[in-house]
């Protein structure tokens, strides 16, 4: 059950992403951007014009989300030169990050 949930934040970041690029490199309209999210995730309407209407005043919010999780991700993966392996304590408690036991260690 825990990897249903991992592949459904893939697919939701997966459709930020698709969403962030289609209105600004695409030009795609609100109501474009709301008919794919509604379209390809089963989040309710109201949810959806929020996420949009970030994506119109906040260009690249959702890729920068994601190179930032990619990042953090690799250096968490690869012990530093002193031996000791990369730990974020205050990044760890953050529970409404998908990768925050895997940052933790836990």
């Amino acid at each position: 059950m825990r990897n249903f949930g991992r592949l459904q934040d893939e697919i939701w970041r997966s459709v930020r992403l698709v969403t962030d690029t289609g209105i600004h490199a695409m030009r795609w309209t609100r109501q474009q951007a709301i008919e794919y999210f509604l379209e390809n995730t089963p989040i309710s309407e109201g949810d959806i014009v929020t996420e949009v209407e970030r994506f119109f005043v906040n260009p690249g919010q959702a890729l920068g989300y994601k190179l930032g999780m990619m990042k953090i991700l690799e250096l968490s993966a690869r012990p530093p030169a002193t031996g000791r392996h990369l730990r974020y304590p205050r990044l760890s408690r953050c529970s409404h990050w998908p990768w925050g036991n895997v940052i933790a260690g836990t």
